[in-house]
């Protein structure tokens, strides 16, 4: 599987290929966007020694292999943004860390990573720092591979429902009704829910069909739990527009603007 980044906006599917995928998913760079690059760092590579970009402690201990390329593969994206003021060798270093599925082991992430630019000669640039050292990134790209696992993982969780309603064998098909399952609401999330259970219970003998008369109080119950189900569908669903949304923000258009320069020396005040 091929994932071209720079002339469109990353999803998390692709995101989720990248990180668990190491030997299946390779990352491409547009070919318009690379010819955007600089071939060296204006003004050549900094004398001293580079800083290193710390993991957030919180969350240093529980960083997975997963976790690691996805933080890198976000990192690239937001490099690739900044085109002209992005060096070529160095996007092609970062990408070369995703395809040949090099480890830093976590919560040394970082460290590993200076340390290998250091041994092959690769020096960042000012802004190309600044990315790196976002901890914003470190954060969305987590919680984004995680929300994406959630969403693989609803289907199951509608299953595991369906098949305690058949389970029940007293369960009136009244119960899954268009109705009964949305209570009147048309959102994508509660959609989905009543697709999903609709489809997974379509012409089962488990159901009862028979009229009966069961307590107010159970149907109640049973509605509290199809409003569970169905506000996990939603709330997945805006995470992962919102999540989708921060990863492909340009944060490097930051240099384009005519006030950095006091926005610099504003900081080191």
């Amino acid at each position: 599987m091929k994932i071209v980044i720079g002339h469109k906006n990353l999803n998390l599917e692709e995101l989720y290929s990248c990180a668990f995928l190491p030997g299946h998913a390779e990352i491409i760079v547009d070919s318009v966007t690379n010819a955007d690059f600089a071939a060296t760092i204006p003004g050549g590579a900094p004398k001293d020694a580079q800083s290193v970009p710390d993991v957030p402690k919180d969350i240093a201990g529980s960083i997975r292999l997963e976790h690691e390329r996805a933080i890198i593969l976000v990192k690239v994206l937001q490099i690739v943004k900044l085109k002209r003021n992005a060096t070529r060798p160095n996007v092609e270093f970062l990408v070369k860390i995703l395809n040949n599925g090099v480890s830093f082991g976590g919560e040394n992430l970082f460290k590993g990573l200076f340390e290998l630019a250091k041994e092959q000669n690769v020096f960042f640039s000012e802004k190309e720092l600044f990315i790196l050292g976002n901890q914003v990134h470190i954060y969305n790209a987590i919680f984004a591979l995680e929300v994406y696992k959630l969403s693989q993982n609803l289907p199951l969780l509608d299953t595991t429902l369906a098949f305690t309603l058949e389970s029940l064998q007293q369960v009136h098909v009244d119960f899954l009704s268009e109705y009964a399952l949305t209570l009147g609401k048309s959102t994508q999330g509660v959609n989905n829910f009543k697709n999903n259970l609709q489809a997974l219970t379509d012409k089962s003998k488990l159901l009862n069909e028979q009229a009966v008369n069961k307590p107010l109080q159970d149907a109640l119950k049973l509605s509290k739990v199809y409003q569970l189900h169905t506000s996990v569908h939603e709330r997945v669903l805006q995470l992962s527009t919102l999540l989708t949304n921060e990863l492909n923000n340009d944060y490097g258009s930051l240099f384009t603007e005519k006030k950095y320069k006091e926005l610099l020396i504003f900081a080191k005040e």
